[in-house]
């Protein structure tokens, strides 16, 4: 007897289902979630509509990130905007002074006069950042418009063609970004500092650092990065939603498996023997189908961080390239026309160490130029990596569509094996595909996808070459004498591509060590099978049901197969003999015992891993602190070092060497017991965060500073921020010893949030005063008083500001202890009320700040301490606003959907309630 029967896998039960909050650039994404429960009661919960599908889109995330592209958009023009009539104004004044004449009648003739001429900047600012921003803006909003039009769940065609609308739209916004990035980076800037520093809008400077115009420069690219992730993002969804369309034709219905894995070959292209609806063989086949997926989203993922890389790589080579055309060579020869010449490129380096009076470091052209041969060798390798996933994946479907499955039952109905044919021996799980009609790249990725060894092998030999590649280049790029040692593209970018090398590295050796797990345990799973008795006799069972059951719905998984308990449901109540449960190797937790002694056992090691990667970090970025230190102390030239530069160098070595001892203390578990006592590692870290408080005074606010000038610029990027992810991590570290002191308590996260203000309010107030310490003597009280906006009195706004910011979040912060610390007051609304108009004040004062701090003019112009902090206000009152707005919307839908009852009374009558 054949079998022709249709049929798709069914559990009898839905399993739960664990929604996962999307990330920037894999949000569609879905993992099935891995349950830490062994018991059936949470495997039976019915999926609820709101934890979605993987196969739909989540239509908010796509509106929220078009919003923020529109935002980002809009105030990009603005500072484009503010840096064109600063560069006018400049001619203007120039005019003046070759008039010799001040008056008021002679400014207007001069601005008129200026605003005819075709300056650079004004070409730049009507031909490329007006078109861009206004086409992004008019798309994104189209896009929204399109968005917010209502789908049916189950309409994919529709939600196909509105994702292929708006993919195309991105595609546009993409393309106008890049143009506008490209345009406003690399154009050519002036050659001399007597010239008009806004010509190019000040974005970056004429060595590729960020200019006097931070806002545009940071907010070009974070638009630039919300188009690439749209485009990411959405280029992903109509995948799914044309396959999911391709799937629901093919069945004839809209209506087919709602299942969290993507159908498979071994579902829908062949047909199957009544065997294969047994319960065991339906256990094995779903962990087949979460091996495929799991393996495919690991590539999958891989290869948007090797996109990444290679993006990265690329403004490298155009950075360096543009340091060289911009820099090198002016320094060597006017004629800019012979550079062209490629061998004129290679001699520069020799031309420039031979001239006595260039004012570049003696390493800045080799460097420059070993950062441009390094971000060549990154793209070729970042591109053979992503041909080598996309080829994988391509013969990966190919073989899926071809494979057969060994024992399965002939025409006549007798089972078939393929060790013996005559259906003795086990049942075989693997796939067997048919290698003769298969390529030689093919049979290599088939090979790949039953041992998974080779591709993978290769895969972290090239992420290992490009981590220690880009890490060298990261360390020489941006040292004292390299391109690079401020703040601007070649930085971000040289540490961006070191950073998602070795993110890919550790996810390659990751997935090789999670394979080998779960290869040891499928092979303990297949020692478990059921008897050849019981087989026969689930055989006629299975067979009996087949006649009145034509079709089978896939099941979901919500369990990790590798490490928890594989729970089976048979199809009919007399084979459930024939299935025992499977328990893999990692799955070793006593039961006899107290479950509280468990409990308290992973959190000790869950404390013990989180400290452990502490420690690391800590060491890591202290170790950086104290070798940009030395970097910056040999190349200063100053002989003698004072006590705060000595104090620069020391404590992070001491910190480092600290953190190491306590990071091999802590690897062994017997070890640990001592460092998570208070009184020693407790203390070592208060220790560590005293050392690194005092380092970033003197570092941030010292005359003798290496990392930042006297108005706050960063000099020495690696100074700089390496030293603020120190005192982070060791502040993370000491505030872990001190929760465990003071014992466990709820948290609030809303104080937590009033309080980051305060602190962020408290860092402006410092960037203000070390630059009102410095301009001081030049900054008049008529100058203030009278509210002119002038340097000057953006200072003293921004002191202002930073006490009042201050002073209001330090009393939400005491007035919510007060409620808190009163259990009868029921004031939680009143109290969000409040909070929502403080909040509302305080972003309608940190933007007032972020337009005059930051401004062109201002003192937080440029990248430092009152950039960052007064943006980070802004951004957290903002949230805050948010959250109370959200919280007292959800309080109003609460009590509108509280049910109406009625209440019997003594008398006989109803009230209702």
């Amino acid at each position: 007897m054949s079998s022709t029967t249709e049929y798709q896998l069914d559990d009898g039960r839905k399993r739960s289902r664990k929604r996962h909050r999307p990330s920037l650039f894999f949000s569609l994404s879905v993992i099935p979630s891995a349950s830490s429960s062994s018991s059936s009661s949470s495997s039976k919960k019915e999926l609820s509509p709101k934890h979605g599908h993987p196969d739909r889109p989540d239509w908010s995330h796509f509106a929220h990130l078009l919003t923020a592209l529109l935002l980002t958009s809009g105030l990009g023009v603005l500072s484009a905007l503010d840096a064109k009539n600063q560069c006018l104004e400049h001619e203007t004044y120039s005019l003046m002074e070759l008039m010799d004449d001040d008056t008021y009648q002679r400014y207007e003739q001069a601005a008129e006069f200026a605003a005819l001429q075709e300056h650079l900047c004004v070409t730049l600012f009507y031909e490329v950042v007006v078109p861009a921003g206004l086409m992004t803006s008019l798309l994104s909003l189209l896009g929204l418009i399109g968005l917010l039009r209502p789908v049916a769940k189950d309409d994919f065609p529709k939600m196909l063609r509105n994702l292929v609308i708006l993919f195309w739209m991105l595609v546009v916004i993409v393309a106008l970004q890049t143009y506008n990035v490209s345009w406003i980076m690399l154009i050519p800037k002036n050659m001399s500092p007597e010239d008009n520093p806004y010509q190019s809008l000040a974005a970056v400077d004429r060595y590729g650092n960020v200019g006097d115009n931070a806002n545009l420069y940071y907010l070009t690219w974070i638009s630039e990065g919300l188009a690439l992730a749209l485009l990411y993002q959405v280029g992903t969804a109509c995948f799914r939603a044309y396959r999911r369309a391709r799937m629901d034709r093919l069945a004839g219905a809209s209506n087919v498996s709602d299942d969290l894995l993507p159908t498979t070959s071994w579902e829908a292209d062949y047909h199957t023997s009544p065997r294969t609806l047994t319960s065991w063989w339906r256990e094995r086949r779903r962990q087949q189908k979460y091996a495929w997926y799991n393996s495919i989203y690991r590539l999958r993922f891989r290869t948007g961080i090797w996109t990444a890389a290679f993006l990265a790589s690329w403004v490298i080579v155009a950075s360096s390239q543009y340091v060289a055309s911009q820099v090198l060579w002016p320094t060597v020869s006017d004629d800019l026309e012979a550079w062209e010449d490629v061998s004129m490129r290679l001699r520069v380096c020799e031309v420039i160490n031979q001239q006595g009076n260039s004012k570049l470091p003696p390493q800045y052209c080799g460097r420059t130029m070993a950062a441009w041969l390094a971000g060549i060798v990154s793209m070729i390798l970042c591109a053979s990596a992503i041909i080598m996933h996309a080829t994988a994946r391509y013969c990966s479907k190919r073989n899926q569509r071809r494979p057969f499955m060994a024992g399965i039952n002939d025409e006549e109905g007798d089972v078939v094996d393929e060790r013996d044919g005559d259906g003795a021996g086990i049942w075989s799980t693997a796939m067997v595909y048919d290698e003769s009609a298969m390529t030689a790249w093919e049979r290599v990725v088939a090979h790949h996808q039953r041992n998974r060894r080779l591709p993978l092998h290769t895969e972290i030999l090239l992420s290992v070459i490009l981590s220690v590649l880009t890490g060298f280049n990261a360390v020489f790029v941006t040292g004292v004498q390299g391109p690079a040692s401020t703040v601007g593209n070649l930085y971000y970018a040289s540490w961006l591509t070191y950073l998602l090398c070795v993110r890919i590295a550790l996810g390659c050796l990751e997935e090789y060590y999670n394979i080998s797990e779960d290869d040891h345990s499928h092979s303990e799973t297949m020692t478990s099978l059921p008897a050849k008795a019981d087989q026969d006799k689930g055989l006629n069972l299975t067979s009996d049901n087949v006649h009145g059951r034509t079709k089978y719905k896939a099941p979901s998984i919500a369990t990790d197969i590798a490490r928890n308990v594989v729970q089976t449901r048979e199809l009919d109540e007399k084979s459930n003999h024939l299935v025992k449960p499977f328990y893999s190797r990692a799955f070793s937790i006593d039961t006899i015992g107290s479950g509280t002694t468990v409990s308290q056992d992973n959190g000790i090691e869950k404390a013990r891993i989180d400290r452990v990667r502490s420690y690391f970090f800590l060491g890591v970025f202290s170790t950086a602190c104290a070798a940009s230190a030395y970097d910056a102390a040999s190349n200063s030239g100053e002989g003698k070092l004072s006590n705060p530069q000595l104090y620069m160098i020391l404590a992070p070595c001491l910190v480092a060497v600290q953190s190491a001892l306590l990071f091999a203390f802590s690897l062994s578990k017997r070890c640990y017991r001592v460092v998570s006592m208070f009184p020693v590692g407790g203390f070592l870290s208060v220790v560590a965060f005293g050392l690194w408080l005092g380092n970033l005074i003197l570092t941030m606010h010292s005359s003798d500073s290496w990392a930042v000038n006297r108005i706050g610029e960063i000099k020495m990027a690696n100074l700089y921020y390496f030293s603020w992810a120190s005192i982070l991590t060791a502040g993370v570290q000491m505030s872990s010893y001190l929760k465990e002191l003071v014992g466990h308590r709820k948290y609030d996260l809303m104080s937590i949030v009033w309080a980051t203000i305060v602190k962020v309010c408290f860092v402006i107030l410092g960037a203000a005063l070390h630059i009102w310490h410095t301009i001081s003597g030049n900054c008049g009280f008529d100058e203030i008083t009278l509210g002119a906006v002038s340097f000057c009195s953006r200072t003293v706004l921004a002191i202002i500001i930073a006490l009042t910011g201050m002073a209001v979040g330090g009393l939400v912060v005491l007035g919510r202890m007060l409620s808190m610390s009163i259990p009868s007051c029921r004031c939680n609304l009143l109290q969000a009320h409040v909070e929502m108009l403080i909040s509302l004040f305080l972003v309608l004062l940190f933007g007032t700040a972020v337009a005059l701090i930051t401004g062109i003019g201002g003192p937080g112009q440029s990248v430092g301490d009152l950039y960052y902090s007064t943006w980070l206000a802004f951004l957290v009152s903002f949230g805050a606003f948010v959250s109370c707005y959200g919280e007292i919307s959800t309080s109003e839908h609460r009590e509108d959907e509280t049910p109406v009852t009625k209440v019997a009374t003594n008398n006989g009558t109803s009230v209702l309630v």
